[in-house]
């Protein structure tokens, strides 16, 4: 059973379940669980959590344990099939520390993966290759409330640098600049938002946009409340922020037909 409190939807219930058969849900939403044994990542007693909304992947996020920050570490080691592993207990974005590739027949290391290389998705790394087939692979991570916390951290680590080539995808987990060449009408998407109510930000390059229709990702606000026109044969760019998890945008063009001065 559980008691609706004062702040708009948040809640208090005894065990996980409770938690889970909540139906009606909105993002920031906090619940509170008074036995949280149900959930791997506390081992126990209680915790409070928040619901983020990003479409199949909406999930409550663990953001306190008893009633302090907390955070554990673990290392997992699995067979590697099909060029891929699953980890036991927890999802693992943004959450590993390293990764590496052991012969246990001979107990010798082959090599350390770097994070950038790999493929996360929830409980899967996707190595992107089969050659360690077979193979083991080890991988050490943190987990628990404070790992909320080292999300924020990788972001700060994170390559500050990606070329989208034939992609439209600006996932922020991977930079902060992004650069595109536009050869064809393109939609571009953004993923990857930071969820701790902070600012996250980012700059995207275009190359040629003016000769394509470009159609922008949703909730933009521009100047003046249109879009800015891109240069049809040169580079331009455009700087994006949000403070609430990518609800809302604000777009700002930063740099028109960019070139060496003369």
């Amino acid at each position: 059973m559980s008691i609706v409190i004062a702040n708009d939807g948040d809640r208090i219930v005894n065990t996980i379940a409770d938690r889970n058969a909540i139906a009606k849900k909105f993002p920031g939403m906090q619940v509170t669980v008074k036995d949280a044994t149900g959930d791997p990542q506390t081992g126990g007693g209680f915790a409070k959590y928040e619901w983020i909304e990003d479409g199949d992947l909406s999930r409550w996020g663990l953001i306190q344990v008893d009633n302090k920050i907390s955070m554990k570490f673990a290392t997992e080691r699995h067979t590697i099939v099909n060029g891929q592993v699953t980890a036991d207990n927890v999802p693992l974005d943004g959450k590993l520390w390293g990764i590496k590739v052991i012969d246990t027949t001979i107990n010798v290391i082959l090599g350390d993966i770097a994070l950038s290389s790999v493929t996360i998705d929830t409980y899967d790394i996707i190595l992107g290759t089969n050659e360690y087939d077979g193979k083991t692979l080890e991988f050490a991570y943190a987990y628990g409330a404070f790992s909320a916390q080292l999300d924020s951290v990788f972001y700060q680590l994170k390559d500050k640098h990606l070329d989208l080539a034939i992609g439209t995808e600006i996932d922020l987990r991977n930079g902060a600049l992004f650069t595109k060449t536009i050869t064809s009408n393109t939609s571009f998407t953004v993923t990857g938002v930071e969820v701790l109510s902070i600012v996250d930000s980012f700059i995207l390059e275009v190359t040629n946009g003016g000769a394509y229709t470009i159609t922008w990702f949703d909730n933009i606000l521009w100047d003046s409340g249109k879009a800015p026109t891109l240069t049809e044969a040169g580079l331009d760019a455009v700087a994006f922020y949000t403070y609430d998890n990518g609800a809302t945008w604000r777009g700002v063009m930063v740099g028109s037909d960019m070139k060496v001065a003369v």
